[in-house]
């Protein structure tokens, strides 16, 4: 085939070619035009030019492009159509266009922003935001290649950059006029620049014409004419300003060297007027000031346009209407259109063209069928948007009112002699109206004219033409009438010749049709034959053939009785048709006319039949046409044979909604109800009720109509605070006519002081609260309600362990209640660890008085060190030292004269383990840092703690090595130190020690750097107490044996023996009353060993004394005393009665 020559334009006549993003693509008879990174810019009307033989044919589209999803909710849309005019060697005036939707906050701005090459990256240009759509941008550098981009600003934020313009290149507008070309030699040519022809001057002359190109409120744009002559250096300008009136010139453009004929200067006041002028200048010199321009002040040139008017807007199909409405005419001309739509009831407006139109008749797509909207416009320039026209009338969404579309397939349904019987299809198209009859035409081939078959409308499509003459061919053709008049005439039919039907078989059925088509189902309806044959139908086949095949297959083996029949199993992605021939006792007869083709896929928005209970309980099918037709006929149907029986059934229909209520429900109802809605697009739907659903809708429909009180919640049982039981249930909300009858185990109860009844019919609460709750109220409560036709009963238990226990409850409560009544805690117990690691347990009482006391005790065992401050009521009691052994119960008792109040705190268990693990914590933090002790066995290093727990889990390392318990390395801990011991120090053991402490969370470190001097002080330190513990260690002791009253009875012998210690053996001498002991006679020492023993025999009265022994060598002495007390027999000794004298008495 060969490829058609096509084109595509954008509808200000741009001829779209391809590029990389752009694929135009002919193959077959589709035409298409693709890309990708489409941008507002693109948005507008495409139209595809193909040529034929009558001449060009053209079809236009308007391409729609969606705004970005904004980057923060509230920021406005993106700028486009982003424009660099009057480029200069330096500078440039950029502008855009603004964009439609600004999300609900007007635009208050614009950022600007250029591409710089060299660093890869966007540089803002303005810090304050441009008000107007155009913005002068300066210092730019000249054979540079910029792009730019522009940002709207409002209350939300910052929106989408734009499209960033074409590249564009600096340079000097002025070079081109500046090239004279000169031909020579046929083709040749010389091409020569002003400059080289300029008079050699060396100072420029002074610039003129110094005026204001552009003036807004914001920025003033001057212009002036380039110095004549101006000699062949490079030129620069300085620009200085006066207020009007004064003679104070300024030069402004300090920080800006200027080289082309223009300049933009933002920072003037709005409220002055100003005069300016040029000076040129070279590297020879500066010239004269040019002649100062007229008075020039900041004013808006620029303005809003005002808003369109005359807006409308009309049908146009199910999903668009047309929008047009009256030109604006504005200097300047504005840029377009914005056009905007929203449903009726909703405040926020959607854009409907992201571009401004160009039009002022637009047709608006994608709008819902059947709903209302309304619509308006928004002018364009540079200021910004117009504010919004008014807004339209709103515009139900539907199908325009036109004539129907032709009939079409006439068949013949039967012959006599001188009579046809034609049929035909309905128009595809009647525009939601029903067709209200029938034009039939008639034509012989052998006569020129056609001829009217009938003047009235006929109702059907279906008629039986007479008066034909035998043998003769007769062609048919018709025309549809509908309230906007007759439609166009039908294609003539073929030829059927007029000839008495005499064959057995039955003659076609017609107005074969397809409703409720689904996923794979569909229902098939036909008409019977007119033409039955030799005897009356019996039944139908019907053959089903995919669209364009040809080839029919049977669906039915046996011929069913109905003119109707369904069809399942399809496949969704093909289209059928089906055709249905009739059968009498001769056979098949002719096939009728296929239907239309059919897909078998269920529509988007397709609705079904729903049934259920009215507010007034009678059982309804309803059914709502998802098409926009106005007031649409419904035509219902039970088991497809007709009207449901008037007698059982009501149909009403409402707008787009029918309703079918079953006004005598019973099993005669039961049964397939149908519905179909003529003049759409086959809309229709039927749902099969059966007994089950049937018995379920009649419940409901009982419930309705004889109704129950609702509960909210059930009943509920709460114990007061003072002991009180209150019983309560919540219904819904009641009128004040409601009545209430309360039950307690079969006898009405009424409202007295001890219990109240409370009945809140507004708010639907039965409340019931009893003091003294008791044996007596005990049983089955039970709630009676009636509010007109509605009631219910509700009933609650009150018995076995639910009783019991609310009773306990309620008791404990009134204890609780009418303790607090005397002095009672409002602080419970607790405790807490001061920095100090003490645990201090509080409480506080309230309602005390002189005579209230505080008494605190330990498992069951007082404590007398508990503190009580009467008037503020608070109770203390300080633990200095919290260990295992005040692991416990503690208890604080209040108490006077009206009562009395406990308050418990457990510290067996969990509380216990709390408090070690907050002493831990403390400890840990407060750890001293490491010292270093000599000692007698080596060096000790140490942390000093408040109180040391197991919790804390020291860990020592010396340098990188963790240390264990050794021979040579003792660790350990005391109650207030962690330490560990290093035996026989060397020089190994110098370096830095860690001590880690854990305090629940965290590791505690603490380190001390053992090695130079410290090391050194630490080692002699240690030989220092080695020395001493030698002494200590050798010297003469006397180590035990000696008591320190020794009685006994006269002529007895005594021995006083004791240990003693020391190397060397040490000498051993005694003492009586501060004299030297001899030992002769009566007194023996003995010395065996470490075991010295003084023997005194036949001891008498003399003998008592103070006696000393003293044990001495080269290390020292030591001296260990001992009284001897001799007495008669029979008597007491001296020393025992003083004895007894000091004993207390109990």
């Amino acid at each position: 085939m060969q490829l058609l020559n096509t084109s595509w334009g954008v509808h200000i006549g741009t001829l779209v070619k391809e590029t990389e993003g752009r694929r135009i693509s002919c193959e077959g008879f589709n035409v298409s035009l693709s890309g990708s990174s489409a941008y507002k810019e693109d948005e507008g009307f495409y139209t595809v030019c193909v040529p034929a033989a009558s001449g060009h044919q053209a079809q236009t589209a308007y391409m729609f492009v969606r705004d970005a999803e904004p980057s923060k909710a509230g920021v406005p849309g993106s700028p486009l159509c982003v424009q660099c005019n009057d480029v200069q060697k330096d500078c440039l005036l950029l502008s855009w266009t603004p964009p439609s939707n600004d999300r609900g906050s007007p635009i208050i701005g614009y950022f600007i922003e250029r591409f710089d090459v060299s660093i890869n990256e966007w540089i803002q240009c303005n810090q304050i935001p441009a008000k107007i759509c155009r913005f002068p941008v300066c210092g730019l550098t000249e054979d540079s290649t910029y792009q730019f981009r522009v940002k709207a600003v409002n209350q939300a934020g910052v929106g989408h950059p734009s499209k960033p313009c074409e590249p564009v290149t600096i340079k000097d507008p002025a070079q081109e006029k500046k090239s004279i070309v000169i031909p020579y030699d046929e083709a040749r040519a010389i091409t020569v620049n002003k400059d080289d022809l300029e008079e050699d001057v060396k100072v420029p002359a002074a610039p003129k014409n110094v005026h204001a190109s552009e003036i807004t409120e914001d920025y003033i744009v001057l212009s002036w004419d380039e110095p004549d002559p101006c000699g062949k250096e490079p030129v620069k300008y300085y620009i200085e300003k006066c207020i009007e009136g004064s003679k104070g010139w300024e030069r402004i453009n300090l920080d800006t060297t200027l080289h082309s004929p223009r300049f933009s200067t933002l920072d003037l006041d709005k409220d002055k007027s100003y005069c300016f002028r040029i000076q040129a200048a070279n590297k020879h010199g500066v010239s004269d000031p040019s002649e100062p321009s007229s008075s020039i002040s900041l004013k808006a040139t620029l303005v809003v346009p005002p808003a369109p008017g005359h807006i409308s807007a009309l049908r146009d199909t199910k999903t668009s209407a047309v929008v047009q409405w009256e030109k604006v005419e504005h200097e300047p001309e504005i840029l377009g259109y914005y056009l905007y739509n929203r449903e009726v009831g909703e405040d926020d407006w959607r854009p409907v063209n992201n571009k401004p139109l160009q039009c002022t008749r637009f047709t608006v797509p994608e709008l819902q069928t059947g709903k209302d909207y309304e619509f308006c416009v928004r002018a364009v320039n540079e200021a910004g948007l117009s504010e919004r026209s008014p807004i339209s009338d709103p515009l139900n969404i539907n199908e325009a009112i036109y004539c129907p579309s032709a009939p079409n397939n006439f068949a013949l349904l039967s012959c006599g002699k001188e009579d046809m019987t034609i049929c035909w299809k309905a128009p595809k198209f009647t525009a939601g109206k029903a067709v209200l009859g029938y034009f039939l035409d008639r034509h012989d081939p052998e006569d020129v004219a056609w001829k009217d078959v009938n003047n009235e409308p006929i109702p059907k499509t279906m008629y039986k033409v007479t008066g034909l003459t035998e043998g003769h061919f007769y062609e048919f053709r018709a025309r549809a009438l509908n309230s906007a008049g007759v439609g166009k005439i039908s294609e003539p039919s073929d030829l059927f010749k007029c000839e008495e039907w005499t064959m057995p078989e039955p003659g076609p059925p017609y107005d074969v049709r397809c409703r409720e088509v689904r996923d794979n189902t569909l229902m098939l309806h036909w008409e019977s034959p007119v033409y039955t044959g030799n005897s009356s139908v019996t039944g139908y086949f019907v053959e089903a053939c995919e669209e364009g095949s040809g080839h029919w297959r049977r669906i039915n083996e046996n011929p069913i009785h109905d003119t109707h029949m369904r069809i399942s199993d399809l496949e969704t992605d093909k289209s059928y048709q089906f055709h249905v021939l009739a059968v009498n006792t001769s056979g098949p007869g002719i096939p009728s006319l296929p239907c239309d083709p059919v897909t078998p896929v269920t529509k988007p928005g397709t609705n079904e039949i729903k049934v259920g209970v009215d507010d007034k309980g009678f059982i309804y099918l309803s059914f709502e046409n998802p098409e926009p037709v106005d007031s649409p006929p419904f035509d219902w149907s039970k088991d497809y044979k007709g009207t449901p029986d008037p007698e059982r059934t009501d149909i009403s229909s409402e707008g787009n909604k029918s309703k079918l209520i079953l006004t005598k429900p019973s099993e005669e109802d039961v049964g397939t109800y149908s519905v179909e809605v003529p003049n759409t697009d086959g809309v229709s739907a039927s749902h099969t009720l059966t007994k089950e659903e049937l018995a379920d809708l009649l419940k409901k429909s009982h419930d309705v109509q004889h109704p129950l009180i609702q509960k909210i919640s059930g009943w509920n049982v709460e114990v007061l605070e003072n002991g009180d039981v209150r019983l309560w249930l919540e219904v819904e909300k009641l009128s004040p006519a409601a009545d209430l009858e309360m039950i307690l185990n079969d006898k009405v109860i009424e409202n007295t002081p001890r219990r109240k009844i409370k009945f809140d019919k507004k708010n639907g609460l039965i409340e019931i609260i009893k003091e003294d709750f008791g044996e007596d109220d005990k049983g089955t409560y039970t709630a009676k309600v009636v509010d007109g036709k509605a009631s219910n009963q509700f009933s609650i238990v009150l018995t076995g362990e639910d009783f019991d226990k609310i009773l306990d409850e309620s008791k404990q409560k009134r204890k609780q209640w009418k303790k607090k009544k005397g002095p009672h805690f409002v602080e419970q117990l607790e405790w807490n660890v001061t920095e100090e690691c003490h645990v201090i347990i509080t409480c506080k009482v309230t309602n005390t008085e002189k005579d209230t006391t505080l008494k605190w005790s330990f498992d069951k065992k007082p404590l007398p060190n508990g503190q009580y401050d009467g008037q503020s009521g608070s109770g203390t009691l300080v633990i200095k030292k919290f260990t295992n052994e005040e692991k416990g119960q503690y208890k604080a008792v209040v108490k006077d004269s009206r009562g009395e109040d406990i308050s418990d705190l457990d510290l067996t268990k969990e509380g216990y383990e709390d408090i070690i693990k907050e002493i831990s914590r403390i400890s840990a933090l407060s750890a001293s840092p490491l010292q270093c002790q000599g000692t007698a066995d080596g060096i000790k290093i140490y942390s000093d703690v408040k109180q040391f727990t197991d919790i804390m889990n020291p860990v020592w390392h010396h340098k990188t090595q963790k240390l264990s318990s050794t021979e040579k390395v003792k660790l350990g801990s005391t109650e207030n130190q962690v330490w560990l011991q290093m035996n026989n120090p060397t020089d190994s053991d110098r370096g830095l020690y860690t001590l880690e402490l854990f305090d629940g969370k965290d590791i505690q470190k603490r380190t001390l750097d053992l090695s130079g001097k410290a090391f050194d002080d630490a080692m002699a330190e240690h030989q220092k107490c080695k020395e001493t513990a030698v002494i200590e260690k050798n010297r003469a002791k006397v180590v035990r044996g000696l008591p320190d009253l020794a009685t006994i009875m006269i002529d007895k012998t005594l021995c006083l023996t004791c240990h003693i210690s020391g190397d060397p053996a040490p000498e051993v001498s005694w003492v009586k009353n501060e004299k030297k002991l001899l030992f002769k006679d009566r007194y023996k020492l003995d010395v065996k060993g470490t075991i010295v023993t003084l023997t005194i025999e036949k001891i008498c009265a003399e003998d008592s004394g103070h006696y000393s022994i003293t044990v001495k060598n080269k290390y020292g002495s030591e001296v260990g005393q001992v009284t001897v007390s001799v007495f008669k027999h029979g008597e007491e000794p001296e020393e025992l009665k003083k004895t007894c004298d000091k004993t207390p008495q109990p």
